[in-house]
């Protein structure tokens, strides 16, 4: 029953996610699935009426331009309406991620860096212990030490979370 905005550049993707979920409709009886597939720039807004659920779960994977996705987004995060972002950071497109990342734990987002991918993705079945045994909290770290870490880093995945969102 919740929500779920996916914003990625790649319609193969989003195609992909969208037989994913109606394959798996069953289990997740009531959700909705939002795909937008619009070029994400300056001009990318979202501000889609027909949305109004606060528990919202949001995706991203744009390629360099998670900027614009997370301005266009700022209003649901400071109302937070987010519950749950997985974001893709690329430092090897721009340098703005250390400071973007910084923004939305100012908001009061909890965030964590995912283990590196691997070809068989682990099953898990406690998030919130998965989070804390096997990811990097980085919301600690001091805004000015934040570029150096992310400076180390070619491409990696984010997960930010409401201080109190669940896990379905």
């Amino acid at each position: 029953g919740v929500e779920t905005v996916a914003i990625d550049g790649d319609p193969r993707m989003l195609d992909a996610i969208h037989r994913s979920a109606k394959a798996n409709e069953a289990d997740f009886p009531g959700a909705d699935l939002f795909l937008l597939d619009q070029t994400v720039d300056e001009s990318f807004s979202f501000d889609d009426p027909y949305l109004d659920d606060d528990n919202y779960v949001v995706k991203i994977d744009v390629e360099g331009a998670e900027n614009h996705a997370i301005r266009a987004l700022t209003p649901l995060l400071e109302a937070h309406r987010v519950s749950h972002l997985f974001m893709e950071v690329s430092p090897v497109f721009e340098n703005y991620y250390p400071a973007l990342l910084s923004e939305i734990a100012d908001l009061g987002y909890q965030g964590w860096m995912m283990p590196a991918k691997r070809t068989t993705p682990p099953t898990v079945r406690d998030i919130p212990s998965f989070l804390h045994r096997h990811c990097f909290r980085f919301t600690g770290i001091p805004r000015e030490a934040m570029a150096d870490f992310v400076s180390t880093m070619n491409q990696f995945d984010v997960v930010f979370t409401r201080p109190e969102a669940e896990w379905a």
